[in-house]
């Protein structure tokens, strides 16, 4: 981790040392979850998987390397900052400071990566889509909106990819396989964070299935028998399709050497849905 806060730091173009004192802390707790930090070191693994025809010029591709892991970091931690100001209300100093600063740092270093302009549009179009999916003025009839995540959490590894000059068909599979992994992922946060979604009359796929099997307006405690009886089987069966399918996905990106380092991520929900449609079954 030290490395990672080293290598942002002392880039001219992320943070100042003004800056940094109101960012430190959460990008460190970003980092230090698992899960973030197995997506923003994607690049990193994926750097040392590409096959070796992509590496013709591989001095001409270094500091792309090292900017698109710092694009992983420097986004998800202004997007947990965003998700803490929507899900928890936290308008304080830090979080809007922290959003405030970094948010636009992500644009700066994409256009640092020299992409030709329609890619460089394409990448920053999907931030879009997930910061709109994020907002209070996204749709409440789209169905899954957290699906729309895929869309930026994707965006470091496909940077790196397009300035590999990886084929197309493998950014289209890339697309894929977050679009199904930031799925599963998402699916299994609701799946435990419902109580508190109702509460504040959040709407995920999970609450929309629980109004679906007994109503608007009920008690939690007939909501969590529904849950429990109901809903429940029906999330861990579409958590293993999402989780099956990115890892498929993930199979097929024969630019790499090896896709173990993607396939673990869905791997882990594969497993988690495995095991909660078992012990229905067993029932």
């Amino acid at each position: 981790m030290k490395a990672e806060i080293h290598r942002i730091k002392n880039s001219s173009y992320i943070i100042t040392e003004k800056q940094w004192k109101c960012v430190e802390i959460h990008l460190k707790d970003t980092i230090k979850k698992k899960g973030f930090r197995a997506i923003i070191l994607l690049p990193k693994l994926a750097y040392d998987s590409f096959e070796q025809k992509y590496f013709a010029h591989k001095n001409k591709h270094d500091l792309d390397y090292k900017t698109c892991v710092a694009i992983g970091i420097v986004a998800w931690t202004a997007w947990t900052a965003l998700d803490e100001i929507r899900d928890e209300k936290k308008f304080e100093h830090d979080s809007l400071a922290i959003f405030s600063t970094l948010r636009p740092m992500v644009d700066e270093m994409i256009h640092s990566l020299r992409l030709n302009k329609k890619l460089k549009n394409k990448l920053i179009g999907k931030i879009g889509m997930m910061e709109c999916a994020n907002s209070k003025m996204c749709s409440t009839t789209i169905r899954s909106p957290y699906i729309l995540k895929s869309a930026a959490a994707s965006v470091p590894l496909l940077a790196l990819m397009m300035k590999m000059q990886v084929e197309l068909k493998h950014i289209r599979l890339c697309q894929k396989y977050f679009y199904h992994f930031i799925g599963a992922r998402q699916l299994s946060d609701d799946a435990l964070d419902w109580p508190e979604d109702m509460k504040k009359g959040q709407h995920t796929l999970v609450t929309l299935w629980l109004e679906q099997a007994i109503g608007k307006g009920r008690s939690v405690r007939e909501y969590r028998k529904a849950f429990d009886t109901t809903v429940s089987p029906r999330v861990a069966r579409k958590i293993l399709r999402h989780s099956r399918l990115s890892i498929s996905h993930a199979r097929k990106m024969t630019c790499f050497t090896s896709t173990e380092f993607l396939e673990e991520l869905p791997r882990f929900y594969e497993t988690m849905a495995t095991n909660i449609l078992k012990k229905y079954s067993s029932r």
